[in-house]
């Protein structure tokens, strides 16, 4: 029996009418375009979830929000240490302390929308751009 990795994503799995919208997406990231990493899949998420934020939610979610934060961005400021790429690691340790759950920064609704849409295009352009180890 054959284990299909989540990380290795193939072609052959997607069906034929999917083949138009969806992939080039998939072949980006099939031909190393766009590593598909653990670090990247902790930038998806938290840019998704950030974006959810602009949407009219109960509190609770934002509250969830912050300690996911929290732990997403120690761990991508963790990476960037071991990297050696200092500069990133203390952007993600302060996106670390402005979301934290624990002493809250109050900012305005808007102003948070803000702050959301900015990190949100910040973690897809580091995603992006990012060099691999191997370069």
């Amino acid at each position: 029996m054959t284990c299909i990795s989540p990380f290795r994503i193939s072609t052959a799995i997607i069906p034929a009418k999917l083949t138009g919208s969806f992939a080039l997406p998939i072949q980006s990231i099939k031909k190393g375009r766009m590593k598909l990493t653990t670090e990247n899949i902790i930038k998806i998420a938290l840019a998704i979830l950030l974006l959810i934020c602009l949407f009219h939610l109960p509190y609770g979610y934002y509250q969830l929000i912050r300690y996911i934060a929290l732990v997403g961005f120690a761990i991508l400021a963790y990476y960037e240490y071991e990297r050696k790429n200092i500069p990133m690691a203390i952007v993600f340790v302060g996106l670390m302390l402005l979301f934290q759950p624990i002493a809250k920064v109050t900012l305005g609704r808007q102003v948070w929308n803000i702050v959301d849409i900015a990190v949100t295009v910040g973690l897809i352009v580091t995603m992006l751009f990012q060099k691999n180890k191997g370069q």
